[in-house]
Parts: structure tokens; C-alpha cells; sequence
């Protein structure tokens, strides 16, 4: 698979608020500080040993990160030796990490942390499958809303070790007007144009907005869409006819404005079956909620020496 963009300063740009926080509640909730098990085994409290995580699948890594906040929550002076980095493809049989901590810590943070990589690292080995899909061609792919709460940031992150690319991270992140917006705008009598008309990405004066999108289902869609500023137009669920007609129909008012904008994106039904066709139509973006909602976790295990 090779090596992936470098995830390093990648985590260093993205945040996890209260990530601790978050460990810390996982670990309780698996009774990680108070393992009935562990507590049978002999000096089980001050025993110090060494494990290894390992690869037992192909794909791309993800979950480095979370070695050292996690196990130090259970040790302190756990010492952790990253040996692949998040991002970096990974074959059956390598050494991800080395770990030294007592054994309560190793045997009771194992389950939450191998839960925890092993969802992400099949996220991110999921995303690349569908960049290299679609490599050659002008699209990118980019993750949707479809996260698991409270787990978003650490998804999308997986995304971006994949290669691909985040769309809003959250509802204040961007305007994004949807079908149930334009069906409740259509209920009261009103059209896009009503309540968005004429205010583009950069008059749009909502704080906080990085971009404005419509998402459009019909032609209809698409035109009100394009005569109110839309930086970008998501074209959701079209028959493929239906989508190469709507295609034309942005590309014809990009020329009349002289302009890269509206730029096109494709959503709802993409697989990787026909992921390369649609990249193929010329867009620019392809979003798929599979690679964060439908992802199989890769295989990784924990081995203690």
C-alpha cells in the first residue's frame, strides 16, 4: 500500500477536546482500574512486563496516538516505543509498538485501546481503498457526518491517515442546506433563493462558516442552487443520466461566470464498484459515509513477552 501523508503533523493541527477525559471514562467503564481477573495473578499491582501490539491484518495504521495517554492512565511510568506511526500501511505479523508497564496496566488498558485502534485503523484502511480508486482522476474523497458520537474527531482524523479528506466537522462547521431544509423552505411557499438568494460562501454572513452547500436532488435543485452563491453543490442520489445532466448544467454556468465554482460533488450510493465511474465524470469532491459508518476494524492484537 506505501506510505501515506505524515499523520505527525497532522495530529499535531487537529485537537481531541478532553481526550483524556474520554479514555479515562472508557477505562472505567470496562472496570480497566479494577480488573477481578488481573487481581488474581500473583505481585499483579507492582509486576512490570513487556507486550507487543501487532498486526495480524494488511492496511493502514491508525491508533499510535493513544498508546501513551491511555496506558499512562493506568501507569504512570509506562514507557511506550512507537515503532509504526499512524498512516503507514501495515502487513500480518509486525510490530506496531513495544510497551513496559505493570501488568494490571498492560492486561487492563488492553481491551479499550485495541477496541478503540483497531475501529479506526479499519476507517483509515477503508478511505484508502477508495483514494486509490479513484487516483488519476480530479476527485477527492471525503468522510460525512455519519461518525460515532462523541468519537468524531478521532474518526475523522482516521480518514485523514487514509488520505482522504474531512468534510464539516459539525453542524456549526459549515452551511450545508439539505433536503429537509428545501422540503420545509417548499412547505411555507418559499424557494431557495427566499432565504440564501444572492449570498455566496463570501457574503454569506454566518460566523463560523467555512463554506456554503446545497445538496440537490433534482434540476430544480441544482439552478436555485447556483443562483444563490453555492461554493459547492452535492448532488445526492441521482440516476446516473439524471447526474451527467446536472453535471452539464453546473459546468455550463462555471463558463458563463468564468469561474471554478460551483464545484461538484457526488453523495448517496457510492461504493467502490462505482466510485471510479463517478470520479470519472470530472468532479471534484465524492462523499461517502461508509468509510466512517460501515468500516470493518482491522486486525490487532496485544501480546504480552
Amino acid at each position: 500500500m506505501g506510505s501515506l501523508p505524515k499523520c505527525a503533523k497532522l495530529l499535531f493541527l487537529m485537537q481531541f477536546p478532553n481526550l483524556i477525559e474520554r479514555l479515562r471514562m472508557s477505562l472505567v467503564e470496562d472496570s480497566a482500574f479494577s480488573d477481578i481477573t488481573t487481581r488474581q495473578l500473583p505481585r499483579f499491582q507492582k509486576q512490570v512486563i513487556h507486550a507487543n501490539v501487532i498486526a495480524k491484518e494488511k492496511g493502514i495504521y491508525c491508533g499510535a496516538f493513544l498508546l501513551k495517554p491511555l496506558f499512562r492512565l493506568m501507569d504512570p511510568k509506562a514507557e511506550i516505543e512507537l515503532v509504526k506511526k499512524d498512516g503507514q500501511a501495515i502487513t500480518p505479523g509486525q510490530i506496531l509498538a513495544r510497551l513496559k508497564a505493570t501488568v494490571s496496566a498492560l492486561l487492563g488498558g488492553e481491551r479499550v485501546f485495541l477496541t478503540k485502534t483497531a475501529h479506526l485503523s479499519g476507517i483509515a484502511t477503508l478511505t484508502n481503498t477508495f483514494v486509490k480508486a479513484v487516483r488519476g482522476t480530479p476527485a477527492k474523497i471525503y468522510d460525512t457526518r455519519k461518525t460515532t458520537p462523541l468519537w468524531r474527531d478521532l474518526e475523522k482524523y482516521a480518514v485523514r491517515c487514509g488520505g482522504g479528506v474531512n468534510h464539516r466537522m459539525s453542524l456549526g462547521d459549515a452551511v450545508l442546506v439539505k433536503d429537509n431544509h428545501i422540503q420545509y423552505l417548499r412547505s411555507q411557499g418559499l424557494l431557495l433563493t427566499d432565504a440564501f438568494g444572492g449570498r455566496g460562501s463570501k457574503r454569506l454572513k454566518v460566523k463560523g462558516s467555512r463554506f456554503f452547500e446545497v445538496e440537490a436532488q433534482s434540476y430544480q435543485d441544482v439552478w436555485e442552487a447556483i443562483k444563490c452563491g453555492a461554493d459547492y453543490i452535492m448532488l445526492d442520489n441521482m440516476p446516473y443520466e439524471k447526474l451527467k445532466g446536472a453535471i452539464a448544467l453546473i459546468q455550463a454556468a462555471r463558463r458563463a461566470k468564468k469561474s471554478s465554482f460551483p464545484q461538484i460533488e457526488i453523495s448517496g450510493g457510492v461504493t467502490l464498484k462505482n466510485v471510479r465511474r463517478y470520479a470519472e465524470l470530472g468532479v471534484e469532491r465524492i462523499s461517502v459515509g461508509a468509510i466512517t459508518h460501515s468500516a470493518l476494524s482491522l486486525d490487532i492484537s496485544m501480546e504480552v513477552d
